[in-house]
């Protein structure tokens, strides 16, 4: 049968409104017992479980040591032979903060240069992106996470010296592997200059994005999103929240790289296993048919241990031990259902 084309059109309207978008979903690495001392079938039940996503974010550190500084490091080798020996679809970032706009990223040489304008750290994080390409091909690549931390303590020069090398670590990266998408980091809240629970009160600044997208050497935009750095209840996040973005990405993709709600409250910030399971639907809702990549969760189980700290206190949607299993997990595993249809 021929449908004509206004027919035609109103399938395929029908067919966004009743989602068909598909994007990517996953958690960040996090196995049960997380800061506690988790077992090797802790990791390999973590590992396999695809229920909550075909990937996983694997969140590295961009060099062992100084040292070392230029050569791969060694957390990312592991992550990627475990993803190969459990066949868990990586997604591999590598950050260079050590903290709240603290970035690790002194020299041998320049050892009080601390920021992007050292050029032996150019060179050995240029290296490092370059030669991890040509030895794993990844799908997913993102260089610094939440950069927008390091703007708002550094200088605009040291800033641009940022987008600059990320510039010329993409045109290595895909020389070596053309279908790696290549992408950076920002805190979304941060950006918008939201955080009041956080404690933040920064001016927005959306003129990072521009930054990036100026000369097209990125293929998509990272974010992490907290909103309950700013607000008491999911039913206060604005309608626009999410996809007020799409206007300043100039058609790149969005990539949700974290995400969550707490099932508790603690310190400043909201939370029960109500509102987390509230916020997961919520955010679908939010950002439907918006172009999106990939969206993960922060973690799959509560942090323990030393780890635990008011700001991501009960964040997963098991706790520490997987014995409590909250609302969340079931609303996040009916959506990742619903993508494989």
């Amino acid at each position: 049968m021929q449908l004509s084309k206004t027919k035609l059109l109103g399938l395929i309207i029908l067919m966004v409104l009743t989602g068909c978008q598909k994007f990517d979903l996953g958690v960040a690495i996090g196995p049960r017992n997380q800061g506690m001392g988790p077992s090797e079938q802790d990791w390999i039940e973590h590992y396999t479980d695809t229920t909550h996503g075909a990937r996983k974010s694997f969140h590295l550190s961009w060099r062992d040591s100084i040292d070392t500084a230029g050569d791969i490091p060694t957390n990312a080798h592991q992550a990627m032979q475990a993803a190969a020996q459990f066949g868990v679809k990586p997604v591999i970032g590598f950050g260079w903060s050590s903290g709240e706009g603290i970035p690790d990223l002194a020299s041998t040489s320049e050892p009080s240069n601390n920021s992007f304008t050292n050029l032996e750290t150019r060179q050995n994080f240029r290296e490092m992106v370059t030669a991890f390409a040509v030895q794993y091909h990844p799908a997913y690549l993102f260089l610094g996470n939440e950069t927008n931390s390091y703007f708002v303590t550094h200088t605009q020069a040291e800033w641009l010296a940022w987008v600059s090398l990320f510039e010329e670590c993409y045109d290595a990266i895909k020389a070596a592997s053309p279908t790696t998408l290549v992408y950076t980091v920002f805190q979304l809240e941060k950006m918008k200059g939201l955080g009041k629970n956080a404690g933040w009160a920064y001016p927005a600044h959306w003129q990072l994005i521009q930054d990036h997208l100026r000369n097209g050497k990125i293929d998509a935009l990272g974010f992490t999103s907290y909103p309950y750095f700013e607000y008491q209840t999911v039913a206060q996040i604005p309608a626009d929240y999410f996809n007020m973005l799409t206007s300043k990405l100039q058609g790149k993709s969005m990539i949700l790289s974290e995400t969550a709600w707490p099932a508790e409250a603690r310190g400043p910030y909201p939370g029960s296993p109500q509102e987390q399971a509230s916020y997961v639907n919520t955010l679908f809702t939010r950002i439907q048919n918006m172009n999106i990549t990939y969206v993960a969760w922060l973690f799959e189980y509560d942090l323990g241990g030393s780890d635990v700290n008011d700001t991501f206190h009960k964040i997963g949607f098991k706790s520490n031990d997987g014995t409590v299993i909250r609302p969340s997990d079931a609303a996040w595993k009916a959506k990742v259902v619903q993508l494989q249809k």
